[in-house]
């Protein structure tokens, strides 16, 4: 009996030793690598991981309804590239008569002239930061549609490729490729459309 009662206080022991004390609640946290060589450096970011997503799974119906209208445009503007382009192309092959002024101060912003004129150190360093705000926002509008979607991300990345800067955001692409066409176009057009919006709140605030 004795010998029973204490096999049977042993087993208890042995089970409840092996149950865990405390089970976690988020996945462990990974280090993220920089990379640095002569032609490329990055810095990935990991800490708005939660807020964004927060931010978007709390604000989904809305944020799929403000992306939608962003698929609109993105297919639009698409549309209106595409003919400028065209119309490029024939200039060159000489199947249009007209100047390509105009279609190229449309794509580009300024017109061909400026192509020939000096650019100062500081206009290159306004032109490096207006870059590096476009690509945030751009991807800023990528991050925050995946994360409506139920997507998280899994890092940000800014990067220095040359001279040129960029940033990324580094999305959980299994996840990406099992969502609807429509529902992939909303993540995939919030960067251009988060770009337009941009560029018209900063035309609208100039006096």
């Amino acid at each position: 009996m004795d010998e029973r009662r204490w096999r049977r206080h042993g087993r208890g022991q042995a089970q409840t030793s092996l149950l865990p004390l405390r089970t976690p609640t988020r996945p462990p946290r990974t280090t993220l690598s920089n990379t640095v060589s002569c032609c490329y450096c990055d810095y990935k970011i990991s800490a708005l991981n939660t807020p964004l997503y927060h931010f978007g799974r709390k604000q989904a119906k809305s944020l799929k309804i403000w992306f939608s209208i962003g698929v609109g445009f993105s297919l639009t503007a698409l549309l209106g590239v595409t003919l400028i382009l065209v119309w490029e192309l024939g200039n060159i092959l000489h199947l249009f008569h007209g100047s390509s002024d105009l279609s190229s101060s449309l794509l580009f912003g300024f017109s061909p002239q400026v192509y020939g004129s000096r650019l100062s150190v500081a206009d290159a360093g306004y032109l490096l930061l207006s870059t590096l705000i476009s690509v945030s926002v751009h991807e800023f509008g990528h991050s925050i549609a995946a994360a409506s979607e139920g997507i998280p991300t899994e890092y940000i990345a800014i990067f220095l490729a040359v001279l040129f800067p960029g940033a990324l955001v580094a999305l959980n692409y299994e996840l990406l490729e099992e969502l609807q066409p429509f529902t992939a176009l909303r993540v995939y057009c919030a960067g251009v459309w988060h770009n337009a919006v941009f560029v018209h709140w900063c035309y609208s605030s100039c006096p």
